[in-house]
């Protein structure tokens, strides 16, 4: 989780700098473009990217407290 936390922090730090430089050049469109990429790349995160991995998560963990109980009565 630490290095996901660090991924996002670093992506957002770039997007300010992103924001900051198309500010700087006036670029209206740009800046309309960059928002709206944005926009649509968080909602895909949310509704997409990130209940799949939670249900992988799901899976995982549920096979390594399977794993961990067996390992606890004796079992190989």
């Amino acid at each position: 989780m630490p290095a996901l936390f660090l991924m996002i922090a670093m992506l957002e730090f770039l997007l300010i700098i992103i924001d900051r430089m198309i500010y700087s050049s006036k670029s209206i469109r740009l800046k309309l473009l960059t928002q709206w990429v944005t926009v649509l790349g968080f909602h895909g995160w949310i509704f997409f990217a990130l209940p799949a991995a939670k249900q992988y998560g799901r899976h995982v963990a549920r096979h390594e407290t399977a794993e961990h109980a067996n390992n606890e009565r004796g079992f190989v």
